[in-house]
């Protein structure tokens, strides 16, 4: 997304300071800069779409269900949202899309090589929501087949009387709405990322009936979701191995966001090439 907001970026001082400014944009001023998200994309021409949604025709049911079958010794004591995060966390294509409240880890993954493209930074102020209903969301992902044509009124009549909730009409509208999802701190990855998560509806309007959602991009939707801010840094191509020069002396690199051997010592030879040790 590039528009008349877009700020063209060559170091990390800039960025900073292109974040620093987000305290005063969209006419949020009274956001602190802790309820600001970031996602970076090493494409600016990447959608906002989660990987259940971009093309690869996966059943979400048939996938999460195995997922969970297969790591049952793993998972067996986690609910339905743990399971879906750790999957996630671990390369599943779900319907979470990842985000970060480091803007510097944003920073890294939008500063990686993509077939030369430029890099992209997006932001957005979080809405905390509400954990209940993005915990339904998970369980009806594991339990319902949704291209399937359950009836939804029969689908939200369960819903209620499993969750103890009074009325099909509020059930309706908060399924109806994207969510920001703080994920547990359960492994040294999501600590050192700062990792959070947004949900994509599990119902979408359209007309006067209520749909599954078979496919969700935050930027053609954001007129009604409101998540992403219209601001955002685009990194050219040829500044990309500067910004990573400087983020790896400020201690940001494979090692310290994916916290394993194998990152730790590509980060080793990243080193070696990019700081020239």
């Amino acid at each position: 997304m590039i528009n008349n907001k877009t700020k063209y970026i060559k170091t990390v001082p800039e960025f900073l300071k292109w974040v620093m400014s987000l305290k005063n944009s969209e006419g949020s001023p009274s956001l602190p800069l802790h309820n600001v998200f970031y996602r970076g994309h090493a494409s600016e021409k990447w959608s906002l779409k989660a990987g259940v949604f971009r093309g690869s025709g996966a059943n979400e049911h048939d996938v999460f269900f195995a997922a969970s079958n297969r790591c049952w010794s793993e998972t067996s004591s986690f609910t339905n949202l743990e399971k879906l995060v750790y999957f996630q966390h671990y390369g599943l294509q779900t319907r979470l899309l990842d985000v970060t409240s480091n803007p510097l880890v944003a920073l890294f993954f939008a500063c990686q090589e993509c077939d030369k493209e430029d890099g992209q930074v997006r932001y957005g102020f979080c809405d905390m929501g509400n954990i209940d209903v993005v915990k339904i969301i998970a369980d009806v992902i594991f339990e319902y087949d949704l291209t399937q044509s359950y009836p939804s009124e029969y689908l939200l009549s369960s819903l209620c009387d499993k969750y103890k909730k009074n009325r099909t009409e509020i059930m309706r509208e908060q399924l109806s709405i994207p969510y920001y999802v703080n994920a547990p701190f359960n492994s040294p990855r999501i600590v050192a990322q700062r990792g959070a998560f947004l949900m994509p509806p599990l119902l979408r309007k359209i007309h006067d009936e209520y749909l599954f959602t078979m496919d969700y991009d935050f930027d053609k939707e954001n007129k009604r979701n409101r998540l992403f801010g219209q601001k955002n840094v685009i990194i050219k191509n040829e500044y990309k191995r500067n910004v990573l020069r400087e983020l790896c002396i400020i201690g940001i690199d494979e090692a310290s966001i994916f916290m394993d051997i194998p990152h730790t010592l590509s980060a080793i030879n990243r080193d070696n090439r990019v700081i020239g040790f």
